[in-house]
């Protein structure tokens, strides 16, 4: 059980309202399903906030801020990639070879030989 609240802990910032809606709904629901129904339609209004936030919540980091939707370790090694940039090859650091004739030419298709 531990090892599956660091997972969800650690997922993204998404999965708190995903845990909030998971526990609202049902309980929204069950309370609409007893009750009269005056009050059943506040219990039904509660009970769609929380998806409806959370529905939000997504678009919003989808078009804002799509760091926060993966995985701390995925932020984490796409920053480290980022800071390494320069070392892996960045076009400021790429130096052009020029080709030797020797090395690129093929001897024996030259000379008319066939494997």
């Amino acid at each position: 059980m531990a090892q599956v609240t660091k997972s969800l802990k650690t997922s993204s910032a998404v999965v708190p309202a995903l845990l909030l809606t998971a526990i609202c709904l049902p309980l929204g629901a069950l309370a609409a399903a007893f009750v009269p129904a005056p009050v059943s339609y506040l219990f039904v209004a509660l009970a769609l906030i929380c998806p409806i936030a959370t529905l939000l919540q997504i678009v919003f980091f989808t078009f804002f801020d799509r760091d926060r939707l993966q995985n701390e370790e995925h932020v984490e090694r796409k920053m480290m990639l980022t800071q390494m940039r320069s070392e892996i090859g960045d076009s400021n650091a790429v130096i052009e070879a020029k080709p030797a004739e020797m090395l690129i030419a093929n001897p024996s298709a030259a000379e008319g030989n066939s494997v």
